[in-house]
């Protein structure tokens, strides 16, 4: 019997921001392979490395124990659910897991689970993905009302912010992803509050107008709108160290 396996994730108290899955999508043992469970329009996920148009996925769920056997099997139908016990998706096949208690008030019947397969690139909302989102606003050739645009699509992704001694950093975190401290996805850099000067990427490659330089390093794909000296490329590295687990 083929089984995907999930793992249990301790949960974050922070809110919880992903890539959107669109209505019915569908989560695959292996691309092309057996369907293991499907997902409700806009759930949260965390997406890998496109591969022949499809993107390993992992997301978050909670799931009643009753329906969990002794093997740590979750049944078939089973339902997915979120913070509120509102569904996200259903189980479709006999899922193995692992298994742990979950965590918040409320939910003592309860196993919290991180689930991994594939979703077809066409199961995504396409801006949900930010490197697609930031490339759609930053190449418009638009600099009026640019700076609210992109704030705008920070607050809507869940994209935190943090304040260096010369720089503001955006950082979007793939905490739908994670078991314990989130990796970073994507990090948008200012010189001071506005004056766009990097985007970094972990690992999706992007095309960006208007490019000074750019840069790969083992923290990610460094794209600069202002070429940087020794100094500021070091500086850059830090900000992006920080928000990289030990």
């Amino acid at each position: 019997m083929k089984y995907l396996i999930i793992t249990v994730f301790i949960l974050f108290t922070a809110q919880v921001h992903g890539q959107f899955a669109k209505s019915d999508a569908r989560i695959a043992l292996k691309p092309d392979g057996e369907t293991v469970a499907t997902l409700a329009d806009s759930t949260k996920i965390a997406i890998g490395v496109q591969e022949n148009g499809w993107y390993p996925v992992t997301f978050k769920a909670f799931v009643q124990k009753s329906f969990v056997d002794g093997d740590s099997v979750i049944a078939p139908e089973t339902e997915l659910l979120n913070l509120k016990k509102n569904p996200i998706g259903q189980i479709k096949g006999e899922v193995k897991a692992k298994l742990k208690q979950a965590e918040p008030r409320g939910f003592y019947k309860y196993y919290e689970v991180l689930i991994t397969g594939y979703i077809k690139g066409t199961s995504l909302h396409y801006r949900s993905i930010p490197e697609k989102g930031l490339e759609e606003i930053l190449n418009d050739g638009k600099m009026a009302g640019r700076q609210e645009r992109l704030e705008a699509y920070f607050k809507k992704l869940g994209f935190v912010k943090e304040e260096h001694d010369s720089y503001t950093a955006w950082a979007y975190l793939d905490a739908a992803g994670s078991l314990e401290q989130p990796m970073y996805r994507c990090i948008v850099i200012y010189r001071g509050e506005t004056a766009l000067y990097c985007i970094v990427s972990r690992s999706e490659l992007m095309t960006l107008d208007k490019l000074k330089d750019q840069r790969d390093h083992s923290t990610g794909k460094y794209y600069f709108y202002q070429r940087p000296s020794d100094r500021n490329w070091e500086e850059i590295k830090d900000i992006v160290y920080g928000f990289i687990p030990l």
